[in-house]
């Protein structure tokens, strides 16, 4: 019974932990070998790969990051154009970007340019006078009308009037009565009497006439508009030409 243990026991191979242990490390080693071959890290092809594509992946980010840069490019360069001064109208650029100041106009512009008339004034003045010499001692005089000695009524009276204002309203403001027809409105007021001085007291042709300035206008009193300075005499005849 001994020597058949003894004889079985020797020839068992017996196996330590140790040995045990080692053996399996071996083999997963092996599978691991087995597995980097098959998958081609044996032959280096995989790295090349791997860096072709690192490559790849370099080159897009800088193409990125050259994309990123051309924003900046233009917003650059919008705002330098916002920046650049402008030129109105009317003005020109010196050089060195500074726009100079307008012309002015010349000497022969600035004369053809009319001067704003003037404005009218607020009153005129004008002279009057009103005569009747020409009755004073005529024969043909009306017994019963009196005339003044020196045959004077109003001489050189001066009359502050308002633009616009005629020869019949210069005779109102001396005071003197007066007769007329016609209408001042109308402008084509006749005068009959002065003073009490009436049209044929010194004949048929006698009656009141009115100079302007030495001349004697061809219309009614009521239709000439004084100005200032005017000198305007309202005189009686007894059909003698006073002109």
């Amino acid at each position: 019974m001994s020597l058949c243990l003894a004889a079985l026991f020797w020839g068992c191979k017996v196996e330590t932990v140790e040995q045990h242990e080692q053996g399996a490390s071996s083999s997963v080693s092996q599978q691991e070998s087995s597995s980097r071959a098959a998958s081609g890290e044996g032959t280096g092809k995989p790295s090349q790969a791997a860096g072709s594509w690192e490559g790849a992946s370099s080159k897009a980010s800088q193409a990125g990051e050259s994309r990123e840069e051309d924003p900046s490019g233009a917003s650059g360069a919008a705002q330098e154009s916002q920046k650049a001064p402008t030129v109105s109208a009317g003005e020109s650029k010196a050089p060195g970007g500074t726009p100079s100041q307008p012309e002015t106009p010349s000497a022969a512009q600035a004369s053809s340019v009319p001067p704003e008339p003037e404005p009218e004034p607020e009153t005129i003045t004008i002279t009057i006078s009103v005569l009747c010499d020409l009755a004073v001692g005529n024969p043909s005089l009306n017994p019963g009308v009196s005339v003044p000695a020196d045959g004077v009524m109003v001489s050189g009276l001066s009359l502050n009037l308002t633009p616009g204002q005629t020869a019949y309203d210069a005779l109102k403001q001396t005071g003197l009565a007066l007769d007329y027809s016609g209408s001042p409105s109308r402008k084509n007021v006749y005068l009959r009497g002065i003073g009490g001085l009436y049209e044929k007291d010194c004949g048929p042709a006698s009656g009141w006439v009115f100079s302007l300035n030495g001349g004697y206008p061809n219309t009614s009193c009521s239709n000439v508009t004084l100005n200032d300075g005017d000198v305007v005499v309202f005189q009686f005849t007894d059909g003698t030409k006073l002109y």
